[in-house]
């Protein structure tokens, strides 16, 4: 992970100065278990394919508020593995996503969906141990 580290974020952790304070006050209370499609449950196909694969890397499209990448690193830890996690996101959402899930999504700001820094404030809460494997 250093090498990824080094290469997309010039060796620094995306989540060092985070929370930002210019930023902190638009987002919702950041949370370690931030909902999701549902795909985090026991049993879960995650589950199932790092404990058949046991990857070295995974890359996660779509990630919202973090919930699957989330998933994915405790499952990861639990097995004895330390996957970097890439998540590949617009963080722009979808029609309709804020009705859904109005609890959990900060208001838009000039037209910014704000979604990259609740994902972020949400890996962020989650501990180092996530946030040294999920990447944005």
């Amino acid at each position: 992970m250093p090498t990824l580290l080094e290469k997309l974020f010039d060796g620094e952790s995306p989540y060092a100065s985070l929370p930002m304070p210019q930023t902190a006050v638009l987002l919702q209370p950041a949370k370690e278990r931030s909902r999701g499609w549902g795909s985090t449950g026991r049993g879960g196909v995650f589950a199932e394919l790092i404990e058949a694969v046991r990857p070295k890397v995974i890359v996660k499209l779509g990630a919202f508020l973090g919930a699957s990448p989330l998933h994915m690193a405790a499952v990861s830890r639990n097995l004895s593995l330390s996957p970097a996690i890439l998540c590949i996101d617009d963080f722009r959402g979808w029609p309709a996503f804020r009705e859904r899930f109005q609890r959990d999504v900060p208001p838009p700001r000039h037209g910014d969906a704000l979604l990259l820094l609740q994902f972020m404030a949400n890996v962020a809460a989650a501990g180092t141990d996530a946030a040294s494997r999920v990447l944005p």
